[in-house]
């Protein structure tokens, strides 16, 4: 039987948004985020509500709250916010982990984290 690897979160017009299924445990990231954040609902309501929009609109080039980061991967920025994903095509987003931020610039172990799920990701895609 295949594997899930990721969770719809919203589908739009222009972008769909998904979660990927951690590999070891098959943990959703995005849930784990959302989560995490749970002592901040106004936080969580931002987030959702931006991936909702985008996903009718598009990503918009606002470096502020959407910018690459390296090795093909994305942050989406709010506040002491990030959450890590990928484009697997020009429509679907893949959300691979996230983290709230204790210093300025960006944690390089959460970085490589996100280029690890990549990778796994695109070799499961090859593999179906």
């Amino acid at each position: 039987m295949k594997r899930k690897i990721t969770q719809l979160i919203v589908e739009g017009k222009a972008v769909a948004f998904e979660s990927l299924i951690y590999p070891d445990d098959g943990k959703d990231q995005f849930k784990l985020i959302i989560k995490s954040l749970g002592k901040y609902p106004d936080i969580v309501n931002r987030i959702i509500n931006r991936l909702v929009v985008w996903s009718e609109q598009g990503i918009p080039p606002n470096t502020l709250k959407f910018r690459f980061e390296r090795d093909h991967i994305f942050a989406i920025r709010e506040e002491f916010v990030r959450i890590y994903g990928f484009f697997d095509t020009s429509r679907k987003f893949i959300i691979a982990n996230g983290v709230i931020k204790k210093q300025n610039k960006a944690n390089p172990t959460e970085l490589n984290k996100a280029v690890s799920f990549r990778n796994y990701y695109m070799e499961q895609v090859k593999k179906s």
